[in-house]
């Protein structure tokens, strides 16, 4: 098992790790460098580009490298295996500058969505061209909501203005299959394909709790409302068969999909934590590659802790949920930040709680939760240079030595871990 540290030089950096974890790469103002984590692999020098990189991504099949950059706003295309930009492409539309962009599951195309969300780019990876798919309109909230289907043929695109539309479109031309109207919801939070491709799943983000399943050629198939709770947080199980929802009264429900029947709802407690030190340190190895630091296992002791139940009123307004399904769709990890930094794994089977984790340590916080690809392996960022580890036998943290700065998090960890 290893993990990778990078120099304290190289603060507010970026990082993309190949899915089948043999390199990952940094990168630090215009610099870029790959390096490798499989023996098997050869790095590459990557271009340094002209201005300061705000987004890199990988493509799905660990080929190609794309990044954005600002002052000035410019797009780059990399092989990882040649030295030479593919492609380079400028903004000159500053107002509408590059905001985020999204490679196709068959790596054969790059969206390139713009800020305010008022257009979406397309790029042919192959042939190097460039077209520009309509559809994606201005949102209220200036964030467009856009997402492939599982089997990579459709993709879809809204934003959350009222009225809502959703843009569907073939990704083998581009050409737009279907507009689906979304009057009924009035302010959109987010929108998930279903396992087979041929139905889309859209919430209501602040209102009343308002769900509804559209198929392909505009039918609503399904549509579910309840009074006085809205929906914070939508997450489907890998298995395809049921989905999860956090709603504003800290509820958890989840679906199932197949019969649109409420299986179980699930009730986490707000929690205060008295001791102070639940973890305790027990070693810790630390040794230097090419000036790249590593850490081999640290492993924390779990010590019980005291809780007080608090009343929900009392807890601060700033909201943020998560929820992640294991691989297995047996077990639910739930995150709730007005419940105190806490961790919930729920037994989804047999419809229980099956584990809290409480982070005791101060400035700690939930930043991210992931589960591994295969096995029963919850990773979860909890900042300070810091991650917790749990599966069914155990739970500790890894983190570095005082004063040394890192770039590991839960998805570095995920791809460089054989378990």
């Amino acid at each position: 098992m290893l993990l990778i540290l990078c120099k304290r030089s190289q603060m507010n950096r970026l990082i993309a790790v190949a899915s089948d974890g043999s390199y990952f790469v940094l990168g630090y103002e215009n610099i870029l460098k790959v390096k490798a984590i499989d023996n098997k692999f050869t790095p590459t020098n990557l271009n340094k580009s002209a201005g300061k990189i705000k987004i890199l991504k990988l493509s799905p099949n660990n080929e190609w490298i794309a990044w954005i950059t600002k002052e000035p706003m410019e797009l780059y295309i990399q092989s990882i295996q040649n030295s030479e930009y593919h492609l380079k492409l400028c903004n000159d539309k500053a107002n509408l500058g590059f905001n985020e962009i999204l490679w196709s599951l068959d790596n054969m195309f790059l969206l390139v969505i713009s800020k305010h969300s008022v257009y979406i780019d397309v790029i042919d990876i192959k042939n190097k061209t460039l077209m520009k798919i309509d559809g994606a309109l201005s949102g209220n909230h200036n964030v467009s909501l856009c997402c492939f289907s599982p089997d990579g043929l459709y993709f879809a695109a809204t934003t959350r203005s009222h009225p809502a539309v959703i843009s569907v479109f073939k990704t083998d031309k581009w050409n737009k299959l279907n507009e689906l109207k979304v009057g009924s919801i009035t302010d959109v939070g987010g929108m998930i394909w279903c396992k087979d491709s041929m139905s889309i799943l859209i919430w209501q983000r602040l209102l009343n709790y308002h769900l509804t399943l559209y198929s392909l050629d505009g039918r609503v198939e399904h549509e579910s409302k309840k009074d006085f709770i809205s929906i914070s947080n939508i997450s489907p199980a890998h298995n395809g068969r049921i989905i999860s929802v956090q709603t504003d009264n800290f509820q958890i429900i989840i679906i199932d999909l197949l019969t649109w029947q409420e299986t179980a709802v699930l009730q986490p407690l707000p929690v205060i934590i008295n001791s102070e030190d639940t973890c305790v340190l027990k070693e810790s190895v630390l040794f230097e590659v090419e000036n790249y630091r590593f850490l081999k296992a640290t492993c924390f002791e779990l010590n019980d802790s005291i809780v007080d139940l608090i009343p929900i009123d009392k807890i601060l307004k700033t909201k943020t949920s998560k929820q992640e399904f294991s691989a297995c769709s047996y077990f639910l990890a739930t995150y709730e930040s007005q419940l105190g930094e806490v961790i919930w794994i729920w037994n989804i089977a047999k419809k229980k709680l099956h584990s809290v984790i409480i982070l005791n340590e101060k400035d700690s916080a939930v930043r991210r939760i992931m589960w591994h690809h295969k096995e029963l392996h919850l990773v979860v960022d909890i900042g300070l240079n810091k991650i917790l580890i749990w599966n069914i036998n155990n739970c500790f943290v890894i983190k570095a030595k005082d004063n040394e700065t890192t770039v590991f998090n839960s998805e570095l960890y995920l791809s460089t871990i054989h378990v």
